[in-house]
């Protein structure tokens, strides 16, 4: 529980007390019910307050943890892209090798 609202829950407590052990006018009692809802009304304000706020922090962190995840992609796909990149310049001199002696094995050379 919030700070700000244990301050209005022991203010809101204060107030009813003293309802309870002083005898009242209408007009008193009249004056502590507008009292008592200007508070409520200004507590649901800054809970709805604390609801968007909570809401607008959550939607950082996800966002935040997509763009961690979205990082952690990208990395795997370079990693494999440069890991195929490596193959195909393995296969493409391999074939080079072999052509290479292709060729001289048919020209009739002699093998070294």
């Amino acid at each position: 529980m919030s700070h700000k609202v244990q301050q209005h829950r022991t203010s809101t407590d204060s107030v009813v007390n003293q309802i309870r052990c002083t005898p009242m006018s209408q007009e008193s009692t009249q004056w502590l019910d507008h009292m008592i809802k200007e508070q409520l009304r200004d507590e649901k304000f800054k809970a709805n307050e604390d609801a968007e706020d909570l809401i607008t922090r959550n939607g950082r962190v996800k966002r935040y943890q997509l763009t961690g995840l979205l990082e952690e992609e990208y990395k795997k796909r370079t990693c494999i892209e440069k890991r195929a990149l490596q193959r195909i310049t393995e296969l493409e001199s391999q074939i080079k090798k072999e052509r290479s002696k292709t060729f001289t094995n048919g020209r009739g050379l002699p093998n070294a």
